[in-house]
């Protein structure tokens, strides 16, 4: 084997000069907008406390990521509350707090759970207190935080997640779900779930009896409309028992 077919098959070998069939060349990610970052008084407020606290009693705590930093973005006021989101080496949360407008905070509730329906979804808070802050409520989004290389990502994920947060789109499909899901708890059926009894009265046999047969082609569209009925009544019934129900797209495949 000579020097030039050596070459030749170790290029073959080579997955930077091999040519990959199938791929478009120069393919690029989908390029992913970070939104804005909003400081205010209440940022600055849970970045003082909260950095008080990572230089003292986590300082020597193992689960600590030490590339990222203590910070604190902004949504700004929620209904009757302010929200934004907590960056610290150990986990990241969302973050309610108290304003002037509101009510029913009561610091002998500290470490109960609370359920608040934010526009992208219901999101599940536990009540704290700081001799500074004062009353707060969190909800976790990630702990610990290994997963993240550098401040910069995480930075970026939490604007995601609050912007997430803060989707209507996204909450219309959970809030939905989580009503239908409460009312069968509930021992309920949803109205649009309800299915026909399967006993006909007598009276409305007889009835239905003294009417013609149908002819050949309406019969034929009735049994495509009964059997279009069922496979929708099925498909309801998957979804009860929490079985995804195959798209459009899938059911052809």
């Amino acid at each position: 084997m000579t020097r030039q077919d050596q070459t030749s098959i170790a290029e073959d070998l080579d997955p930077k000069a091999a040519p990959h069939f199938g791929e478009p060349e120069n393919q690029e990610e989908p390029e992913i907008v970070i939104p804005e970052i909003i400081k205010d008084e209440n940022t600055a407020r849970l970045e003082h406390v909260f950095g008080k606290i990572y230089e003292t009693s986590m300082s020597d705590v193992p689960i600590c990521n030490r590339e990222l930093n203590v910070e604190a973005i902004a949504h700004g006021a929620f209904e009757t509350e302010w929200l934004g989101v907590l960056i610290t080496p150990w986990c990241m949360n969302l973050m309610l707090l108290p304003t002037d407008e509101t009510q029913e905070w009561d610091d002998k509730r500290t470490g109960e759970k609370f359920k608040y329906t934010l526009p992208g979804g219901r999101f599940e808070f536990i009540s704290g207190k700081d001799d500074e802050l004062g009353l707060y409520r969190m909800c976790s989004l990630f702990s610990p935080m290994y997963e993240f290389g550098d401040h910069a990502s995480a930075l970026a994920t939490a604007a995601l997640a609050l912007e997430a947060a803060m989707n209507e789109e996204l909450g219309e499909e959970v809030n939905e779900h989580e009503m239908e899901m409460s009312a069968i708890m509930r021992g309920e059926m949803p109205q649009d779930l309800v299915e026909a009894p399967d006993y006909v009265e007598e009276e409305e046999i007889a009835d239905d009896e003294t009417e013609s047969a149908p002819s050949e082609g309406e019969d034929s569209e009735q049994q495509v409309a009964d059997q279009d009925n069922e496979e929708i009544d099925q498909s309801k019934r998957a979804f009860l028992r929490g079985q995804k129900i195959p798209t459009s797209d899938q059911s052809q495949t």
